[in-house]
């Protein structure tokens, strides 16, 4: 830097302290709508659908990404506690290679997951944790293959009152023969109360 650039103005206008004080503002708006959201709503019982992507990363090279659908049904256990049992199911189109493997995914990719979710609700947000059996199908160059083990998973999303749903949910399922396998899941739907 040269001497006095620092003193200068930036060439776009803006003042260089401005980006800082954008961040406290944000945050404490963030604290806000959560703070309003523990008065807004509370989570109720009911029957939710929802679809969305779906991404899954299979290690090396491979992966799949496509259409997920999922339902659950809500059952409140504490005023801001939930336990929802739900079944996901993804219909995906497969890519990439692995030269370890000599395998490569060519067609359809098929996940499921039967599982178990606790949520714990900020208001109308919440933060998740899962557990359940996860089964993978895919076609690859030389059979197809599938898989099942237990797995792992956390979630995050938001409930509306009128019912409406968005959530984003990552996967871990354990056990898998490839490395490092992980899912993404991102829906929208709708609860009925």
């Amino acid at each position: 830097m040269r001497r006095g650039e620092g003193d200068r103005p930036r060439r776009d206008g803006r003042d260089a302290s401005a980006a800082p004080r954008r961040w406290v503002w944000l945050l404490a708006a963030l604290g806000l709508a959560l703070a309003a959201g523990r008065a807004w709503a509370q989570p109720v019982n009911g029957f939710g659908l929802s679809a969305g992507y779906a991404y899954h990363d299979e290690g090396g090279d491979l992966g799949s990404q496509g259409l997920s659908v999922a339902m659950d049904e809500q059952f409140v256990v504490l005023d801001d506690v939930t336990f929802n049992p739900l079944f996901q199911l993804s219909q995906e189109e497969g890519f990439g290679h692995t030269t370890t493997q000599h395998d490569r995914i060519t067609g359809t990719a098929r996940h499921v997951a039967f599982a178990f979710q606790v949520r714990k609700w900020f208001g109308p947000l919440y933060l998740g944790g899962q557990a359940g059996l996860y089964y993978r199908y895919y076609e690859s160059l030389f059979a197809p293959a599938s898989f099942s083990s237990l797995g792992v998973g956390a979630a995050a999303g938001w409930e509306g009152p009128s019912g409406w749903i968005a959530g984003a949910q990552a996967d871990f399922p354990q056990g898998f023969p490839i490395p490092t396998p992980y899912g993404i899941r991102l829906h929208v739907g709708y609860r009925w109360r």
